[in-house]
């Protein structure tokens, strides 16, 4: 199955800025454990030290992979044994959106595709 791309979620947050600096996207996209995947019959767990990282990822709203729906751009990062992207927020309609969500008390899940090169079975335990 290693053709088949898989969405995580995730934990989503807005960092506080500096009058006039535009706002930070901090996403928790994978917390390290197992995950039950579609299409996958047995839990997944990623091997972080495996995953190859771009510079640069962009974020879009409702997985809509056009450039209307871009409400962020940032860097994958991997510390504590948990991936994170801090991305810097767009001056878009769907990022002003977000950003209203969550000072509205929403939170929002974010997912991150990826695609494995390489899977491994393990036994439980």
């Amino acid at each position: 199955m290693t053709d088949q791309l898989f969405s995580l979620a995730g934990e989503l947050s807005i960092e506080a800025a500096a009058k006039g600096k535009p706002l930070k996207l901090r996403i928790l996209a994978y917390n390290g454990g197992s995950m039950h995947v579609e299409g996958w019959r047995s839990p997944v767990i990623i091997d972080l030290a495996g995953l190859k990282l771009p510079d640069n990822v962009p974020i879009l709203a409702d997985h809509e992979n056009k450039l209307g729906a871009v409400i962020a751009s940032g860097r994958p990062e991997i510390h504590g044994g948990k991936l994170y992207i801090v991305a810097t927020l767009a001056n878009t309609e769907p990022a002003r959106h977000i950003v209203e969500l969550i000072r509205a008390g929403v939170v929002p899940e974010a997912s991150v595709g990826v695609q494995p090169t390489e899977t491994e079975r393990l036994r439980e335990g």
